[in-house]
């Protein structure tokens, strides 16, 4: 009986000092996120909006041929080449590969190094 072979878009991930190129399975999901607060004027309309803390939010379902140990909350991680925070991290383990979901947060304000 052959390998199965792993078949879709490739995705890079990096951390704790390697890298590894896998597959993504379901998809990936790039968000824009931030807080917005309404001012409302003398009529009780909201008439201004404040914006502050944008950044983007980032989560890869992907697939590999080898082990992937699990990131911990808050190391940095690059995803397709895009340093972020871990926010949340799942990985399983099978016979014949690794599947696992990385979600990644960044502010626009703060440099992350990886």
């Amino acid at each position: 009986m052959s390998a199965p072979t792993i078949t879709g878009t490739t995705v890079n991930i990096g951390y704790a000092g390697a890298s590894y190129s896998g597959t993504i399975r379901d998809g990936s999901s790039h968000q824009p996120t931030g807080d917005i607060e309404f001012i409302r004027n003398e009529d009780n309309e909201e008439a201004t909006a404040i914006i502050s803390n944008p950044g983007k939010r980032i989560t890869v379902e992907f697939t590999v041929g080898a082990s992937v140990p699990t990131p911990t909350i808050g190391a940095v991680v690059t995803l397709d080449g895009e340093s972020m925070m871990v926010e949340a991290a799942d990985i399983r383990y099978s016979r014949t590969a690794t599947r696992g979901s990385i979600t990644g947060y960044k502010p626009d304000g703060l440099s992350l190094g990886s």
